[in-house]
């Protein structure tokens, strides 16, 4: 399964990029997420290990590893998505202005083959429930 969302945010690439990359703050934005702690150590990069506490829709334990990163321009997240063993999540930011910025949010979700069967029926509400995260993180992002 994949889709995308686009958010204008009335913040410069730097700052949006800046809170997005600090992957600990999912759970401000993300309802389904309770934490997310970083397991290794240094500055945010390529490698960057990560567990992360889910909660809906139901309670699990996920690694999530950052597989793509260039300052202020692109963060790539790849790992297990609640019922998706195996997934990935761009975000592309590109300058629409001085004070705005054009947030891209690619998703890529892989299932084994019954839930596959799925995919039809849940896609439209993954891509929702995942535009209404992005709401909630330009809000964040703007106060």
């Amino acid at each position: 399964m994949r889709f995308e969302n686009t958010i204008i945010i009335d913040k410069p690439p730097k700052e949006v990029f800046a809170y997005l990359a600090n992957l600990e703050r999912i759970p401000d934005w993300n309802y389904a997420i309770r934490s997310t702690r970083q397991t290794t150590e240094g500055p945010v990069q390529v490698g960057m290990r990560y567990i992360q506490e889910r909660t809906l829709p139901s309670h699990m334990i996920e690694e999530l590893e950052i597989t793509g990163y260039q300052q202020d321009v692109l963060l790539e997240v790849a790992g297990g998505f609640g019922p998706f063993p195996s997934g990935r999540s761009t975000y592309r930011l590109e300058p629409i202005s001085e004070r705005k910025t054009i947030l891209r949010n690619e998703v890529e979700l892989e299932a084994d083959s019954l839930l596959r069967l799925a995919f039809p029926l849940v896609n439209a509400r993954i891509r929702t429930a995942v535009r209404q995260n992005l709401e909630v993180l330009k809000k964040f992002i703007e106060a």
